[in-house]
């Protein structure tokens, strides 16, 4: 099991690891979001590129759904219910 578990991160770069264990807890977190918010752009130049006519609103919109698909109907309806920005 030991090495199934160790093949599984043979990409990672053991400096990293040093890295993020040296990080608080709330700056991991903030990489985290930052990565998110990342995608979201990056979605929304997609979007943007597929239909340079459309409005802002349609494409964050089209970014929402998109974002939707990776989540399960029940936490979409919590996250709706918390009326989150991208649910």
């Amino acid at each position: 099991m030991e090495d199934v578990i160790r093949s599984a991160f043979d990409d990672v770069n053991m400096k990293q690891i040093e890295i993020f264990a040296r990080m608080t807890i709330a700056e991991r977190a903030q990489i985290m979001f930052d990565l998110i918010e990342f995608q979201r752009q990056k979605m929304y130049a997609f979007e943007k590129q597929r239909d340079p006519t459309a409005t802002e609103q349609e494409l964050w919109k089209r970014v929402r759904r998109r974002i939707e698909l990776s989540y399960d109907e029940p936490t979409i309806q919590r996250l709706r219910k918390y009326n989150y920005p991208f649910a």
